[in-house]
């Protein structure tokens, strides 16, 4: 789903990860904090690799054992308005909807928790661009490249947090609905 947007998300992050501040022998007065600066960079990097990129990941692989939970469901549902007096059925009808409300609210913090990483993502760009110009003006190796894998990363995380803002809908309709909240 996500694929292509996160080839070039881990594309820009691995280049972010990959330059380099030159070793100098008489550095200029900026490169301290500049060496500052960059290090913040390769942290929000790092983020995406190490959490943002893991949790999206996670969220996909639940989408399917959420469905199969959903079709049972609604399979006891179906059963318990032909059956209305099949005590077994209800209790595993009871159970299993107990099991979805507390599934989906679990999906719903995770979603938000992503969205709130995400947004701190994307903000941080436009800064870690601006600290990365600094780089490609002085010519290091992989801040060129960096600046302008970045423009792209800005607009693909934007939609990343559109499609995680649209999920977050979904599961709270899904709780509204089933009167689960």
């Amino acid at each position: 789903m996500h694929l292509m947007m996160w080839d070039k998300l881990n594309r820009y992050a691995d280049l972010v990860e990959r330059a380099k501040v030159p070793v100098m022998l008489d550095p200029p007065p900026w490169l301290a904090q500049y060496a500052v600066d960059i290090a913040q960079v390769k942290g929000h990097a790092l983020r995406w690799t190490r959490s943002l990129r893991w949790q999206l990941e996670s969220l996909q692989e639940v989408q399917p054992r959420l469905d199969r939970l959903l079709k049972l469901l609604d399979s006891h549902q179906a059963h318990l308005l032909d059956f209305p007096l099949d005590e077994l059925n209800r209790k595993k009808y009871t159970h299993l909807h107990h099991k979805l409300q507390q599934t989906v609210t679990s999906l719903l913090d995770l979603h938000e928790a992503c969205q709130t990483g995400l947004l701190e993502f994307h903000a941080h760009l436009q800064h870690d661009r601006f600290v990365l110009e600094r780089g490609a003006r002085e010519g290091w190796v992989f801040f060129s490249e960096a600046i302008a894998t970045s423009y792209q990363t800005e607009t693909e995380v934007h939609e990343l947090i559109q499609n995680v803002q649209q999920k977050i809908g979904k599961w709270k309709n899904l709780l509204e609905r089933n009167d689960m909240i």
